[in-house]
């Protein structure tokens, strides 16, 4: 019998620690969440909404350029703002990954700072994607986020922010609760 379980608990698993270090970090007055915004998602005090997706993978990178990973997570949050759920300008998008790989869309992205290095880092989405049609397994996700929704797409990568940990994250968890003075024992 195959079985995908390992990598699916691995999945899940991050989501806890991920949730446990925005609680350590965020505001007096914030809310942490786990699978009702996003994966992790902190609804902040001020309104404000942090909306988190968590990557994973046992043996290497889960966001390659042609990774449904990838772009399910945009067609999901594009797919939320459509239905009124968040909105982009009031929301952080962040994508958290514990592999990384070869440099590729979701790096374009996270570097792009203003609207001429956005526009830039869809083209080269569009260009290194260029190979695929409708028979493709990411094809309907990514024809939503690019060709379907590209002026919400354009907004989001403003707001966007690609994490790369460690593991299952609880590197990071350990360094804020050192950070937090919170002794090893």
């Amino acid at each position: 019998m195959k079985s995908n379980a390992p990598g699916q608990l691995l999945g899940y698993s991050i989501q806890f620690p991920r949730a446990l270090f925005h609680l350590l970090t965020c505001s007096p007055g914030d809310s942490v969440c786990v699978e009702v915004l996003g994966d992790v998602a902190v609804q902040k005090s001020d309104g404000s909404l942090l909306t988190e997706e968590d990557k994973s993978s046992l043996v290497g990178n889960p966001i390659t350029n042609k990774s449904t990973d990838l772009w399910k997570t945009f067609f999901n949050w594009i797919k939320a703002v459509n239905d009124n759920e968040i909105v982009v300008t009031n929301t952080k998008f962040v994508l958290y990954c514990n592999k990384s790989g070869r440099p590729g869309i979701v790096d374009k992205f996270n570097s792009a700072t203003d609207k001429s290095q956005i526009k830039a880092a869809i083209e080269y989405a569009k260009t290194e994607l260029s190979d695929i049609d409708e028979e493709h397994d990411v094809w309907e996700f990514y024809n939503y986020v690019v060709n379907e929704n590209e002026n919400i797409l354009i907004g989001m990568i403003e707001r966007f922010e690609f994490q790369l940990g460690e593991g299952a994250s609880y590197y990071e968890l350990r360094k804020e609760l050192i950070r937090k003075r919170i002794p090893d024992s």
